[in-house]
C-alpha cells in the first residue's frame, strides 16, 4: 500500500499484514501522515502491548496496553489471543478489561508464548471485529476515520 500526499510525501506499508482487512492499518497510516505532514497532534502509534504478568492465582495473564489514547473500549469479542503450549497454539479468551489492561483468566501454566491477532482471520469476517480497541481523538472531517484504533498484533515470550 502506498499513499502519496498533496505535498508529494509518500507513506508506505507492506501488503503482507496478517489480516484479512487492511482498514485498521490504513487508519493508523492516515493518522501518522496527518501528524507528520500537517503537524496535528493525533494518536498515531498506539495501542501496543506492554508488560504481561501472571494473575495472583497464577492461572491467567494481565496484558498491559500502552499508548492507550483515551482508554481501552469495551471488548468486542473474547477471541484473538493464543498461547503456545507444547508447540501447539491454543486459543485463550480475554474476559475483562480496564482503562489500560486486558485480562485472560485461563492460560495453561505450560504456556511459553502469547500472541494476539496473529492468524489469518483473527477478528472474524467483518472489519473491526477484533477484541481490543482504544478510544482516540477522531480526525474529524479529514477522512471520516473512526474514533478508535485496534491493538496491534504481537507475539511475545512468557
Amino acid at each position: 500500500m502506498v499513499l502519496t500526499l498533496h505535498n508529494h510525501s509518500t507513506v508506505c506499508a507492506t501488503t503482507d499484514t496478517p489480516r484479512r482487512f487492511k482498514q485498521p492499518t490504513a487508519a493508523r497510516l492516515a493518522r501518522a501522515a496527518v501528524n507528520t505532514i500537517y503537524g496535528i497532534s493525533v494518536d498515531t502509534v498506539g495501542p501496543i502491548h506492554g508488560d504481561v504478568t501472571r494473575t495472583v492465582d497464577g492461572r491467567g495473564l494481565i496484558v498491559a496496553v500502552q499508548q492507550f489514547g483515551k482508554g481501552v473500549l469495551p471488548l468486542r469479542t473474547s477471541r484473538g489471543f493464543e498461547a503456545l503450549v507444547n508447540d501447539v497454539w491454543v486459543s485463550v479468551l480475554v474476559t475483562s478489561y480496564s482503562q489500560s489492561f486486558v485480562t485472560i483468566p485461563n492460560v495453561p501454566a505450560a504456556a511459553t508464548k502469547l500472541r494476539y491477532a496473529w492468524y489469518e482471520n483473527p477478528c472474524g469476517y467483518g472489519c473491526f471485529e477484533c477484541a481490543v480497541y482504544v478510544a482516540v481523538e477522531p480526525l474529524g472531517n479529514w477522512s471520516g476515520e473512526f474514533g478508535f484504533l485496534p491493538l496491534a498484533p504481537f507475539m511475545l515470550e512468557l
